[in-house]
């Protein structure tokens, strides 16, 4: 736990945190993605999919956000200098 999210005395509290992580069916998929740019290799297309619909689902945005993030955007603040 990073200290940031602690106390003076290092006491913390968590409630709610929107972790993402990989789901990886290995029956299908052999190799697992260590990370983002991993899923642009050939042996991953048509394998890919989100939880839910980005327009709608929290979990989907957040992880189209990330795939942006990881990719070199900054979250929106490039796009809104165009």
């Amino acid at each position: 736990i990073p200290d940031s999210a602690k106390d003076a005395d290092g006491y913390w509290y968590g409630d709610y945190y929107g972790v993402l992580a990989f789901g990886v069916n290995k029956a299908v998929v052999q190799n697992a993605p260590k990370d983002w740019a991993d899923l642009q290799k050939p042996e991953y297309a048509n394998s890919v999919a989100l939880a839910g619909d980005p327009r709608s689902s929290n979990n989907a945005v957040m992880s189209v956000y990330a795939a942006g993030l990881a990719a070199g955007g900054t979250g929106g603040q490039d796009a809104a200098a165009k």
